[in-house]
């Protein structure tokens, strides 16, 4: 099963496996936690719905640019 479509309990019992399972969830809930912080600070920067091209454009742009910090500073 896909992670993205876990609960969380079955995450953690995944997770509990295993040393490596444990280092890579590590990993993914931290991108997770990333994501969803930048999301909700798009969100309030950005309320009006998206309706053109460009707009995904410039979503597409400022999440590389925040994504490319994070992993920078990791």
């Amino acid at each position: 099963m896909p992670l993205v479509n876990m609960s969380i309990e079955q995450l953690v019992a995944v997770q509990k496996q295993d040393e490596f399972a444990q280092a890579q969830f590590l990993g993914y809930i931290g991108m997770l936690q990333r994501n969803k912080n930048f999301t909700k600070h798009w969100k309030a920067q950005n309320p009006e719905e998206i309706t053109k091209f460009q707009d995904y454009e410039s979503i597409f742009k400022e999440f590389r640019g925040n994504l490319a910090s994070s992993v920078s500073n990791v």
